[in-house]
C-alpha cells in the first residue's frame, strides 16, 4: 500500500530562503540509527529534503466556500533530494493523490500539456511546494517551482522541481544503480503532526516531532519482467527494510552515499523503489526537450 503524509491544518509555513518554520530534528545532534551508517551515508543524509505541498482553496462557488471554512489549507508531505544543482526530485503521487482528494469534493483540474502538472480548471485552488533542509543542525526553508512530472498514463512516479534561493551548502547527490543483495539505506525527512479538538470540537493539528532518519535494508529483488515494466518502469527494486509515511520520494542510498533508487511505496516489511536510472532518463528527456539545461 502506498502511503503519503497528509494533514489538514492552518500551520503557517515560513518564507523561503530563511530560517525554517520547523525546528531542527530532535536527533540532529546524535546518531540514533542502529547499526551505524557509513560516513558517506551520513554525509549524503545531510542533503535529504522535507518536501511540503500546500494547497489553498481560492474559488468563490458554494462548495469552495464550505471547503475554505472547514479546510483552510491542505498540506501533504514527502521527501526529496537534489539530483543536479537546482533540480529537486520527489514522488509524483505527492501531488496527484492530493489532486484526487480535491476531485472527490468536486474541485476539477486540467493538465498542462508541457509539464504534465495539474492546475485548477476554474481557479478554485492553487498550490505551492516548499523544501526544508537541515544541515549541521541548521534548518532552512526555500521555495520549489514545478518543472515537469513523469508522463501521466504511465507509472513514472516522480517529478522535478526547481529550487529557488536554496542554501549554498545543499549539495546534489551522486547516483549509482543498485544490485541484488546490496545493503542500502532508505532516507526520509518529515514533520509529524498530532491532532486534537479545539474548543468548538473541530480537529486541529500540532507539530509533535521531526523525523530525519535512514533505515538499513537489502535489495531482495530487481524487478524487470512484471506488468509494471510495461507501464513506464524499467527497473523496480523490492527492498527488505523499514520506512515511514512521508519517505516517498526520498533517496535509497548505497554504502557510498550514492542514490540508487527513489522510494515509491512502503509495505510492512518491504519498500519499493524505482531505479535511479529511470529518473536519470527522465532528466535527460527534459534536457532534450529544452525544459531544463
Amino acid at each position: 500500500m502506498r502511503k503519503i503524509f497528509v494533514v489538514i491544518l492552518a500551520f503557517l509555513f515560513a518564507g523561503c530562503s530563511a530560517q525554517s518554520g520547523y525546528p531542527p530534528p530532535s536527533q540532529s545532534e546524535r546518531s540514533q540509527t542502529i547499526p551505524a551508517r557509513p560516513d558517506a551515508v551520513k554525509e549524503a543524509e545531510k542533503n535529504v529534503l522535507a518536501i511540503t505541498l500546500v494547497f489553498k482553496i481560492t474559488g468563490n462557488d458554494p462548495l469552495s466556500m464550505v471547503t475554505r471554512t472547514f479546510v483552510p489549507k491542505i498540506e501533504a508531505g514527502a521527501t526529496g533530494f537534489m539530483i543536479k544543482p537546482g533540480i529537486v526530485i520527489t514522488a509524483r503521487h505527492l501531488l496527484v493523490d492530493s489532486i484526487s482528494e480535491l476531485a472527490k469534493r468536486g474541485i476539477l483540474s486540467e493538465i498542462d500539456p508541457i509539464s504534465e502538472f495539474p492546475r485548477s480548471a476554474n481557479g478554485q485552488y492553487e498550490y505551492t511546494f516548499n523544501a526544508t533542509t537541515n544541515i549541521n543542525g541548521i534548518s532552512e526553508d526555500f521555495k520549489l517551482v514545478p518543472i515537469a512530472m513523469g508522463k501521466l498514463g504511465q507509472h513514472k512516479d516522480y517529478m522535478a522541481l526547481r529550487a529557488e534561493k536554496y542554501p549554498k551548502n545543499l549539495k546534489p547527490l551522486e547516483t549509482e544503480e543498485l544490485k541484488e543483495q546490496e545493503f542500502v539505506y532508505s532516507s526520509g525527512y518529515i514533520p509529524v503532526f498530532s491532532s486534537y479538538p479545539d474548543a468548538n470540537g473541530r480537529m486541529i493539528s500540532v507539530l509533535s516531532d521531526i523525523i530525519k532518519e535512514s533505515f538499513e535494508g537489502q535489495v531482495y529483488e530487481v524487478i524487470q519482467n512484471m506488468p509494471i515494466n510495461k507501464s513506464g518502469v524499467n527497473t523496480l527494486y523490492r527492498i527488505l527494510g523499514d520506512a515511514e509515511e512521508g519517505f516517498s520520494g526520498g533517496p535509497v542510498l548505497n554504502k557510498k552515499g550514492r542514490v540508487g533508487g527513489v522510494t515509491l511505496e512502503v509495505m510492512r516489511k518491504f519498500i519499493y523503489a524505482v531505479s535511479i536510472k529511470d529518473v536519470n532518463e527522465f532528466i535527460e528527456d527534459l534536457k532534450k526537450r529544452g525544459i531544463i539545461k
